[in-house]
């Protein structure tokens, strides 16, 4: 090894350089001179020589890091002492941490003395670095011995520094201090001498080595063996001898590729699986591309003049970069070029079999977590496509496969350069684009066994196609004719509908109507119906087919209509994902603008859709042979299409007990069907809205009804999906709400609905739709109620039998009412608050109470004090004026006087009873005229055997109170005429309807008081004594009050009992009552008793508020009895609570006189006390 220490020429360093050199050599003295004396190591001076090393290496790195070029002459002396300690001891012995540092220095001698080196040495350092990084001592001989990974991390940097090419930059710095540099040719000398047959063997066997410390544990020595791999293989054997490392090299990296990690991610780490593919892409190009094998003569070259008919095969490597020194004619001297590799058409094929098969086992790698494996993944796939079309035309499905996964990345950075390719191949190779259609051919017609297997990437395949060959004309053709007339979906079609399994989503966004009168915005989307064999949401994305697949979307609706099953559920899901793709849109996006222009075809399908779809969203679709069961040629299920089941978990044994619930399951899941059917039909509605945009207004008449009759719907996934699509016909039509867009086209949906109440076509929910419709548009229908109500007494006329639908039409006047009550209320006078009516009126009683009180005392007063007056001449001692001077009925001329006094009198009597009459002859508004006529002909239906329906009257004349309490004409004369079935009312069987009657009694007290009061104390007062006597009695056979002892009964605890809306109406119009009118004390008196168990603690805190609103009203006008009933009732819980009855307390006085009060007066069952308190603390 003498050359490897032999010196090479002088170089002068220029003038800039100079000073920086001798700093360095200063440096460099320091540690080299001491190293020089201690090159026989033995293990006293060990350490103090890595010490040196390690010195030195940081001088070298430090320069670098400045700017300085190594000349030859600071190389030579700085590698002298390393060259001795390499001689003076014997390989094997010297540590593995020696090693390292002398290699790390020579790595940055390295950089600069490629420039300079002899080949003698760089074959030297070559081969001393090769015999390092062997794996075992057999591999290296007898003085040589395995290194630790530090060791053989060192040694392959040195390598690389000696290996790599290098850059135009490197190139302009060394040209600054050497002379006459050139980088090409620099390394054009290594590569020829790395070919030859004396030191081939050396590159193969270090191409070897690396490949095993390519699959060490140890991070760096993985990724700079990677590294130093590719430059062998790309820059020193090239086109001409890649093939004799290809096997190796593919294995080793398919091993590393699909390699196990311990760690819980299982993935390859992401620098090394780049490294590692760009490594496998190197060889294979080099190898096997399409112009290599061309040279090669293994395949014919295209012919594309006539001139190259006769021009002879070229010769292997001829002009060709791939190929290095295979032009130099073979010999034998060691000098000369080892022979390159011999391609045949044999080799071709058994390689391209192998790679298939190594390539295979690379298709994991599009689920790596990675993005920077993908892309390389990626770009390795589109590379050999690009670079190997002929001769690995058997991997082309493999990697369109691969490329079409990864277009559908969700990392941007993965797809958008995938799909670019993609595009790119398709465009350039009508035979790739030939690859894709057959694939996905197969794809379809093997769809119904992926499907149950739970394979998602050919079906991901499968829906982007079109989307990546959009730019492809060929392919674009070819998937329209795929999915076209001529494409045989009668083939697959139906086997397709059998495997296709859906469910409900668990939850449902369900948005209040009265968000939906708001402006369109934050109304939830659309929930996604998920497919049960696929899990992954990737796989469901639309597909982007031309027009010519309208037929396939028109196929599928056909086959969707008509029974709900699941088959009849897939059929529609997939007209729902082709339209998305055709149409351009998403499902629930409203951003998505439709096209200006349009466009006929698509237009006309839409319609049609619109259309087909509303009888099945309505109901009226009932055909109940399932036309998708078999097949319908009416021949049996071949065996290629009968269905995979996939199950996982245990089996499940059906015993006895399991018999009766499988008929449960299936009306459960015909159920689900059901649900799944409609919903699929509004996410069509909807896309189809989308896609017409400012069109779809002449389709509202189809539309609006099946719309609103799913908002309807009791099943939440249903009325979740139709408000969601009537928020995207919203805004396909350009309208600023809901309600708005109702308004516009009122009369298409009251025409729809009159359509749907009709003998012929009777749908009992189209009252329900009806109403809803009043509900959505709200107070702007107020315009439009007369149609309403005249269509609703129209069909009560010839419906009146029918229970159901007199039900809903009744609740529909119900919301007219309602409407009505709350556009009057917002119309209401500046000085009223249209919100508290009750509060007003309260009010107001109380002002007429207390004036008429003062008024009733003054003149007790004045008759008491002329009680003893003579009574005074009735005519005061004056003429009486004119009396009848003949009998009644005779006729008499009469004077100029008296025909003056009779006319004077006869004006003076018409303008009194014209004043009079004024009030009573103001003519009620549109509103309350229109509210007249609902409550009159509703009046009949007081008596209907339905209670629901009585419920409905009630509670719709509870609504048209207010309305009408400033015409009192319009309202009294009804209430009069109706009053014995209102009070009979509270004694109906069912509880619901008993709390709507008293809830109008309630709303009559309030807004008509004076009118009420004797009415509701000779009529009502009764009644609900009688309610309060029945529910001491249920209290005392409660469970619920044995148990806790308090003696009140559930009923008074909750507010969501049936009765607590009854008392809490009761006690509202016996608060009206009391207020504006004088009670008897008989009266007063029972009323003060009864009440009392709404003061206590465990009443409703509702009912107990209404309780101690009532006796601070009867305490006004009888204070002395409401303190003496309730004093006397909580008499026996004084002593227990003496504390609290402080001095000035309107209790104090009770710590005396509670042993004097009636005992039968006390209530120890309720705790009314501190009611009690605050009610004698209010009324003092």
């Amino acid at each position: 090894m003498s050359s490897l220490f032999a010196r090479d020429g002088d170089g002068s360093p220029t003038s800039e350089n100079d000073k920086a050199v001798k700093v360095l050599f200063n440096k460099l003295k320091v540690s080299c001179v001491p190293l020089l004396g201690q090159a026989l190591i033995t293990p006293k001076n060990t350490s103090r020589a890595l010490e040196l090393l390690e010195s030195i290496r940081q001088t070298l790195s430090e320069s670098f890091g400045s700017g300085t070029f190594l000349t030859p002459s600071i190389i030579q002396y700085t590698f002298f002492p390393l060259s001795t300690i390499l001689q003076r001891n014997q390989m094997a012995t010297l540590p593995d941490q020696l090693i390292e540092k002398i290699f790390l220095v020579l790595e940055l001698l390295c950089r600069s003395w490629w420039w300079s080196c002899e080949l003698a040495v760089w074959e030297q350092l070559v081969i001393l670095s090769a015999s390092i990084l062997t794996t075992s001592s057999s591999q290296g001989g007898a003085n040589s011995r395995a290194r630790d990974d530090h060791a053989k991390e060192a040694v392959a940097r040195c390598l690389t520094a000696l290996c790599r090419p290098r850059n135009s930059a490197e190139e302009d710095m060394a040209s600054l201090y050497l002379p006459l540099v050139d980088a090409e040719e620099r390394l054009h000398a290594f590569q020829s001498f790395a070919i030859t047959r004396k030191f081939f063997p050396v590159i193969g066997q270090l191409v070897s080595n690396l490949l095993g410390c390519s699959e060490s544990t140890h991070r760096p020595l993985q990724l700079v063996s990677l590294e130093l791999s590719e430059i062998l293989i790309t820059q020193y054997m090239g086109a001409s001898y890649s093939p004799t490392v290809l096997p190796g090299v593919v294995s080793s990296m398919c091993k590393i590729l699909a390699s196990k990690t311990s760690r819980a991610s299982s993935w390859p780490n992401s620098e090394v699986a780049v490294a590692a593919l760009q490594v496998l892409q190197a060889v294979v190009v080099h190898s096997i591309a399409d112009d290599v094998c061309e040279a090669a003569g293994v395949l014919k070259a295209d012919i594309v003049d006539i001139s190259e008919l006769g021009s002879g095969d070229l010769s292997a490597g001829e002009e060709n970069p791939f190929f290095i020194g295979a032009a130099d004619t073979p010999s034998t001297g060691e000098g000369s070029s080892y022979p390159p590799f011999a391609r045949s058409s044999s080799w071709l094929q058994a390689t391209a079999s192998q790679l298939l098969m190594a390539f295979n086992s690379l298709t994991p790698l599009v689920q790596h977590p990675s993005s920077s494996v993908l892309v390389a993944f990626s770009a390795m796939c589109s590379l050999l496509l690009a670079e190997a079309s002929t001769t690995l035309a058997t991997l082309h499905p493999l990697f369109l496969s691969n490329l079409l996964t990864l277009s559908v990345s969700e990392y941007p950075s993965v797809s958008t350069p995938t799909i670019t390719g993609l595009r790119s191949l398709l465009t350039k190779s009508p035979s790739l684009a030939q690859t894709l259609l057959q694939m996905t051919k197969s794809y379809l017609i093997t769809l119904p066994r992926i499907i149950p297997s739970h394979s998602d990437s050919k079906i991901e395949a499968v829906c982007i196609l079109s989307s990546v060959g959009g730019s492809g004309k060929t392919l674009s053709h070819a998937v329209e004719s795929l999915l076209g007339p001529n494409g045989g979906i009668e083939k697959w079609g139906y086997s397709l509908f059998q495997v296709m399994d859906f469910e409900l989503p668990p939850v449902a966004s369900i948005t209040t109507n009265d968000r939906l009168l708001e402006i369109i915005s934050g109304i939830p989307g659309f929930t996604r119906i998920e497919l049960k064999q696929v899990p992954s949401h990737d796989a469901l994305e639309s597909l982007e087919p031309g027009e010519a697949a309208l037929f396939s979307v028109e196929w599928f609706v056909e086959r969707g209509l008509g029974s709900s099953r699941a088959p009849n559920v897939a059929a529609l899901w997939l007209a729902a994902r082709l339209l998305e793709g055709i149409g351009g849109t998403k499902l629930g996006d409203t951003a998505a603008s439709s096209s200006s222009n349009p466009r006929k075809k698509i237009d006309k399908t839409c319609r049609w859709v619109v259309r087909s779809i509303g009888p099945l969203i309505v109901g009226e679709d009932k055909a109940d042979n399932d036309t998708l069961t078999q097949d319908p040629a009416g021949q049996p299920v071949p065996d290629d299409r009968l269905p995979v089941e996939y199950r996982r978990g245990f089996e499940q044994l059906t015993t006895l007990l399991d018999i009766g619930q499988n008929s449960e399951t299936s009306s459960a899941r015909l159920a689900d069907e059901k649900t799944l059917h409609v919903t699929l039909g509004l996410h069509l509605m909807a896309i189809c809205s989308s896609i017409l945009g400012s069109r779809f207004r002449p389709l509202l008449f189809h539309s609006i009804y099946p719309i609103i009759h799913a908002m309807v719907s009791p099943t939440s996934a249903v009325a979740s999906a139709a408000q969601s699509t009537l928020h995207i016909v919203t805004h396909a039509t350009a309208s600023t709400s809901p309600a708005l867009l109702l308004l516009s086209n009122f009369d298409y949906a009251l025409n729809s609905v009159s359509l749907h109440l009709t003998r012929h076509n009777l749908d009992v929910q189209a009252t329900k739709v009806l109403a809803t419709l009043v509900r959505l548009v709200g107070s702007e229908v107020v315009e439009r109620a007369g149609d309403v109500v005249e269509e609703c007494f129209d069909r009560l006329d010839e419906f009146h039998g029918y229970g159901v639908v007199v039900e809903g039409l009744v609740a529909v006047l119900g919301e007219v009412v309602h409407v009505l009550q709350n556009d009057e209320e917002m119309n209401a006078p500046e000085n009223t608050n249209p919100s508290d009516p009750k509060g007003v009126m309260a009010q107001k009683q109380a002002d007429v109470q207390d004036s008429k009180g003062a008024q009733r005392f003054d003149d007790f007063l004045s008759w008491f004090e002329h009680r003893n007056d003579p009574e005074p001449d009735p005519f005061g001692g004056e003429p009486i004026g004119p009396v009848p001077q003949h009998g009644w009925g005779e006729r008499k001329d009469v004077g100029d006087g008296e025909a003056g006094n009779a006319g004077l009198n006869s004006e003076s009597h018409a303008n009194s009873t014209a004043g009079a009459e004024d009030p009573m002859t103001t003519p009620p508004t549109k509103m309350q005229a229109l509210t007249q006529q609902i409550v009159a002909r509703s009046l009949f239906f007081l008596t209907h055997p339905s209670p629901l329906i009585r419920a409905r009257i009630l509670a719709l004349l509870s609504s048209a109170v207010p309305v009408l309490r400033t015409a009192e004409s319009s309202l009294l004369g009804p209430v009069h005429t109706a009053w014995p079935f209102i009070v009979n009312r509270l004694s109906d069987s069912e509880p619901f309807v008993v709390t709507e009657a008293a809830g109008l009694i309630e709303a009559l007290v309030i807004n008509v008081g004076e009118y009420m009061n004797k009415r509701v104390w000779d009529e009502v007062w009764p009644r609900f004594k009688k309610m309060l006597h029945g529910l001491d009695i249920a209290d005392s056979q409660s469970a619920l009050a044995r148990t806790r002892g308090t003696g009140l009964g559930a009923t008074a605890r909750t507010a969501y009992s049936v009765s607590h809306r009854m008392y809490r109406s009761l006690l509202g119009a016996m608060i009206g009552v009391v207020r504006g009118t004088q009670l008897r004390e008989d009266v007063s008196w029972e009323l003060a008793l009864a009440c009392r168990r709404f003061l206590s603690t465990d009443a409703h805190t509702e009912l107990r508020a209404k309780a101690v609103e009532l006796y601070t009203s009867l305490a006004v006008s009888n204070r002395e009895l409401v303190w003496f009933v309730l004093a006397s009732s909580v008499a026996g819980v004084v002593a227990d609570r003496e504390k609290e009855l402080t001095v000035g307390t309107p209790l104090a006085s009770l710590v005396t006189v509670h042993g004097q009060l009636p005992y039968f007066l006390q209530v120890p069952q309720w705790e009314i006390f501190d009611s009690v308190v605050a009610i004698l603390t209010s009324a003092k």
